[in-house]
């Protein structure tokens, strides 16, 4: 049975490339939560983004769209960042391809925010999205919510705040 379960992932894993492409196609739909071609920021939740009307609002529908993303992919994110640090080297590739695609995103959103809202002076965009990038991270979102039992809402309360307070010069 277990040279049946070898044979068959294999097969699968030369169909679609290997385990972190497997990983990868299994993530991109997960994290958009269909198989539809919406691009993702054209979905409801990244358009509220968009129509924030301040900051801070920009800011709260961010960590909304994170809330939602961590509960479709955290759990799987971890596993593959722990097999990636225990040395699997497919994993590692697919680690960091997510990794960049979330500071790629990061970069987007600090963009759209100092484009309509402009940055704290002195404040980089790129500065900015490793802040944006650190603080809406996986790993942060580990620590705290799930490691020390933050709620969700304070959470989200949290990062705002964190994240207006070092973005934004304004109270």
């Amino acid at each position: 049975a277990r040279l049946a379960v070898e044979n068959g992932l294999r097969h699968v894993y030369n169909l679609v490339g290997g385990k972190a492409t497997l990983l990868k196609s299994v993530y991109d739909v997960t994290l958009a939560g269909d198989d539809e071609p919406i691009p993702i920021a054209e979905r409801p939740e990244f358009l509220r983004i968009r129509d924030a009307t301040t900051a801070r609002d920009a800011l709260a529908a961010y960590a909304a769209v994170g809330k939602i993303l961590w509960h479709r992919i955290g759990p799987l994110v971890g596993v593959a960042t722990a097999q990636a640090a225990a040395g699997d080297r497919d994993l590692r590739g697919f680690v960091e391809t997510i990794d960049t695609e979330r500071a790629t995103g990061a970069h987007m959103f600090v963009q759209y925010l100092a484009d309509r809202f402009g940055l704290r002076q002195g404040l980089t965009v790129a500065h900015a999205a490793d802040i944006i990038w650190l603080l809406s991270g996986p790993d942060t979102v580990d620590r705290l919510v799930v490691r020390r039992g933050w709620t969700w809402d304070h959470y989200q309360d949290w990062v705002v705040e964190a994240t207006h307070h070092a973005l934004f010069d304004e109270v």
